[in-house]
């Protein structure tokens, strides 16, 4: 069965990107635009890894993330940012260990999301 990946960014060029890049790789993907969205694909299917941006309107990703490990506790999550709080190593690793199984910053090369989500879900 192909892995399922629910995609999160509120940047719609950057999510169709990330959607076919996937897809080359023959994941099945769906896509949200924010946290909201996604809590409600989430619901209906069940998926392998969640990848989200971690700044988004509406519902963040940090949100997003804690309600997934509350709903769904098995689901990888992968958080995306680019924001400078990534610098802080400390809270790093504090949403690392509490909400999110691993991160990468933007902007990133494709072939290191690719291995990313490939180590990912070789673990599931």
């Amino acid at each position: 069965m192909r892995a399922r990946i629910l995609l999160v960014d509120d940047n719609k060029e950057l999510r169709e990107f990330l959607s076919d890049l996937l897809t080359l790789k023959d994941y099945k993907i769906f896509k949200a635009e924010n946290g909201t969205d996604a809590l409600r694909t989430l619901a209906e299917y069940d998926f392998n890894l969640l990848i989200t941006d971690v700044i988004m309107p509406i519902m963040d990703g940090a949100e997003l993330a804690h309600k997934c490990n509350e709903l769904f506790p098995k689901l990888k999550i992968l958080g995306m940012t680019g924001g400078d709080w990534i610098r802080d190593a400390e809270l790093i690793k504090q949403f690392s260990e509490t909400y999110f199984t691993a991160f990468i910053k933007k902007p990133f090369d494709a072939n290191e999301l690719l291995k990313q989500v490939d180590d990912m879900l070789e673990n599931n």
